[in-house]
């Protein structure tokens, strides 16, 4: 992509690989990818991403909750396990990920 953001597919006039592969911390696991695309599928489909961007999505709500930090993160802790549980199986959509932090106890038991 060039500085606007758009598309491209040459930089200073050479093709633009993006092939790569990515090795996820504290784990023997990686993917390798042609281009955003398949980067973005495989990434969808891993779990440790799924439970990563629960777990982000309660933080980020949480920090919206008018909450001190001590008891943001006990929220957290209380919550963590339900959220990502019930986006995993929902589907691993939003609506699930919505759903199942509406029904934890960082909503239910404030």
């Amino acid at each position: 992509f060039d500085e606007l953001g758009e598309f491209r597919s040459t930089d200073a006039g050479r093709a633009v690989d993006s092939a790569s592969s990515f090795s996820f911390p504290s784990s023997d696991y990686s993917i390798e990818f042609a281009d955003s695309t398949t980067l973005g599928k495989q990434l969808a489909a891993t779990c440790s991403v799924n439970l990563a961007f629960a777990a982000q999505l309660l933080r980020g709500a949480l920090r919206l909750s008018g909450r001190s930090l001590e008891q943001r993160e006990a929220a957290y802790e209380a919550s963590l396990a339900r959220v990502q549980q019930g986006f995993i199986r929902g589907g691993m959509t939003y609506r699930a990920l919505i759903r199942a932090y509406a029904q934890s106890p960082a909503v239910l038991d404030p």
